[in-house]
């Protein structure tokens, strides 16, 4: 679902995703078969350092836009060595 309606397999969408090490060029984050990358120099954990250097609290909720069908509701858990924990 996009913003509430289903996704169209003809339709080109816009998104931002991961690159996880090791998956094919057009894998994003689980998601295959993506076409024109724009692949940025930078990470998601630079893009929260900046973030936190201008924000100092955040209080992420997850809101139930996006699932992964192959994984529990708390994503982040798969992350070695972290508690993260949404409410």
């Amino acid at each position: 679902m996009v913003g509430g309606e289903p996704i169209e397999k003809d339709k080109l969408y816009s998104l931002s995703a991961c690159r996880r090490f090791g998956e094919p060029e057009d894998m994003l984050c689980r998601m295959p078969g993506a076409a024109d990358l724009d692949i940025k120099k930078y990470t998601i954990h630079d893009v929260m350092r900046e973030y936190l250097s201008v924000h100092d609290t955040i209080n992420p909720m997850i809101d139930g836009r996006a699932k992964a069908l192959d994984l529990g509701e708390n994503v982040l858990s798969q992350l070695p060595g972290t508690d993260y924990k949404f409410h």
